[in-house]
């Protein structure tokens, strides 16, 4: 309840005017939590508890050392006001003594150390009726009532000052409340293994995780930071068992932990807690015992499923984490028959991407975007092997890919990124390599097959673009004959003198659907054996529009071949470079008015 008020009631704005009365009926005027340094605790037929403040966090000192949560009561006392302020002359004229307000002696007294300043609070009896209770402060001689929930939330034994975090990282704090993790370490003990922050990635925002021990890897540093940050607030104590230093440990299983986890600040100070057994009614809980304090508790035994994981579930099955505002090159090269062919693109301070070798062609930048994406997705489906000396057998001693990341030099974190390598030895099977890495991973084949191959697959998609209203006639080829339409008066369509056949009434929609003609993807460029690859018949199926814009007529002509698999059109355009380039027309308008507006029938 008090760390409940303590998070809602420091968000709220006070109003000056509310700020004003609640320090004029202040239980402890000028009160000011954050100068406290030390808080002693006495109540009847208790031990005193004491607790210092270390830098920013508190510690129990007595009657056991443990980490303790003192603020919430605090801002509690802080704001704390009274209702009726009674003093010696009004409860001598009562016949009251201060023993009637359990008093004399108080049921729990306060004492709050700041400096060489020593504040008292007594508290006393709680009233029968109305949720309130007496107090007095220092050497004042007044009692004051004050409302109940301020001593209700008092604890009133050590444990109610404990912090109930399993693994708190206060006890491993510089005074200036910061610190520093140099190693992970997770345990069974015979399938223990380490993290370490990756010195290489240091520049990052958030640490980046190597695996240390069994084998130096990448580790999956999203979900090793995931574990830091919820082990904190979640791993919760259920039950204090046994401060005592001299326990024995074997009854709870602890004797020989079954696991362990440790942080190391630095290289010295270690925050470990072991797990052992569960007590015989309670199998949902389980025995820790917290190294740094010889205490045992009892703790959710599903907190510890996720550190029951071999350490292979904790690598990075991420290929490569590109941060593509970095990026200032990306050079590809392929295998063909024999040869190794090689390409460099070039970005701006932009990010505009142009293809510098081995010749300048514009970049389709969604190419470049739908690359990045598929590195930082590309995933690991098995790490099939970490200590190799021939990459010949997976395909990698001459890679059928590979693809290396420049960086803009004005960068803070000037860290490169390794180059990639793909290849395969199967049909069915392909691997990876890091360049900064002798180990081979092995990926889904699909993925491999949509690597991008040549320099002209990257190349800007879009062919042309006009307004349909600019089209003034439209020219069908095929199977040797000629079909030619025109733009009527009227904007309709209509055939022109000496043209046969029936025009549909999706002829519009289908020089639309071409008007803005973008490329699904190349698939190779000039070469008569490209015609006859891709199906392509002679005489050809070409379509022409003739475009009028401002009194100056141009003709842009596409020419449709067969179709992959059967559905997929195929079809070749020649561009400003006098190069025929084939591609994968869209799909969708082709089948739904392209095909059937724009074709001629085979006899008659």
């Amino acid at each position: 309840m008090a760390l409940f008020l303590f998070i809602v009631l420091f968000e709220r704005r006070e109003s000056p005017e509310s700020a004003a009365e609640r320090a004029s009926t202040s239980v402890v005027p000028g009160l000011r939590r954050d100068q406290i340094t030390s808080v002693e605790i006495n109540a009847s037929g208790q031990p005193e508890i004491r607790m210092r403040k270390n830098g920013q966090f508190w510690m129990l000192e007595s009657p056991v050392r443990y980490p303790a949560t003192v603020e919430p009561w605090l801002f509690l006392l802080e704001r704390a006001t009274w209702f009726i302020r009674l003093s010696p002359e009004e409860l001598k004229d009562q016949g009251d003594n201060l023993a009637d307000f359990g008093l004399a002696p108080p049921r729990v007294t306060v004492v709050l150390n700041s400096g060489d300043q020593k504040t008292e609070v007594r508290f006393g009896d709680k009233i029968a009726v109305g949720n309130r209770f007496y107090a007095q402060v220092g050497d004042q001689e007044d009692v004051v009532i004050t409302d109940a929930l301020l001593f209700d939330s008092l604890p009133k034994s050590v444990d109610g000052w404990r912090d109930p975090a399993l693994f708190n990282y206060r006890t491993i704090a510089r005074p200036d409340g910061g610190f520093e993790i140099g190693r992970i370490e997770v345990g069974p003990p015979d399938q223990s293994y380490a993290f370490q922050p990756d010195l290489k990635e240091s520049g990052r925002s958030t640490i980046r995780w190597r695996l240390a021990d069994p084998l130096d890897a990448r580790a999956d540093s999203d979900r090793v930071n995931s574990l830091l940050y919820r082990i904190a607030p979640s791993w919760a104590v259920e039950e204090y068992v046994s401060d005592d230093p001299n326990a024995e440990v074997d009854q709870y299983g602890l004797l020989h932990p079954n696991l362990e986890l440790a942080v190391m600040n630095g290289t010295n100070d270690v925050l470990s807690v072991q797990f052992g057994g569960s007590p015989t009614n309670r199998p949902d809980l389980v025995y820790a015992r917290q190294v740094q304090f010889t205490n045992v508790v009892l703790t959710a035994r599903s907190n510890i499923a996720v550190l029951q994981l071999p350490y292979s579930d904790w690598r990075n099955r991420r290929l490569i984490s590109l941060e593509t505002n970095r990026v200032a090159e990306i050079t590809g090269s392929y295998l063909f028959g024999d040869q190794v062919f090689s390409y460099r693109l070039a970005s701006d301070t932009n990010h505009v991407w142009r293809m510098a070798e081995p010749e300048v062609l514009p970049v389709d930048a969604e190419l470049v975007n739908e690359f990045f994406t598929q590195m930082n997705t590309l995933r690991i489906t098995a790490f099939e092997k970490d200590l190799v000396t021939d990459f010949a057998e997976y395909g990698l001693a001459v890679p059928a890919r590979q693809f290396s990341f420049g960086i803009f030099t004005n960068l803070a974190n000037t860290n490169g990124y390794p180059s990639l390598s793909f290849g395969t030895n199967t049909t069915d099977e392909a691997f990876a390599r890091r360049s900064d890495e002798i180990a081979v991973y092995s990926i889904d084949p699909a993925s491999f097959s949509d690597l991008p191959l040549t320099h002209w697959q990257w190349r800007d998609r879009n062919i042309w673009s006009f307004n349909t209203n600019d089209v003034k006639r439209v020219i069908i080829e095929q199977h040797g004959k000629k079909r030619e339409v025109i733009r009527a008066d009227d904007g309709g369509w209509r055939l022109a003198p000496g043209s046969t056949g029936v025009l549909e009434l999706s002829f519009e929609e289908a020089v639309y659907q071409v008007s803005k003609l973008k490329a699904d993807r190349w698939v190779a460029k000039g070469g008569e054996s490209s015609a006859s690859q891709f199906g392509f018949s002679d005489p050809p199926h070409r379509v022409s529009f003739e475009v009028v814009q401002n009194g100056r007529t141009t003709t842009n002509s596409i020419t449709f071949g067969g179709l992959r698999d059967g559905i997929f059109p195929f079809a070749a355009v020649k561009l400003n470079d006098g190069i025929t380039w084939y591609f994968d027309f869209p799909y969708e308008p082709y089948h739904k008015v392209v095909n059937h507006n724009f074709k001629l029938p085979e006899g008659g």
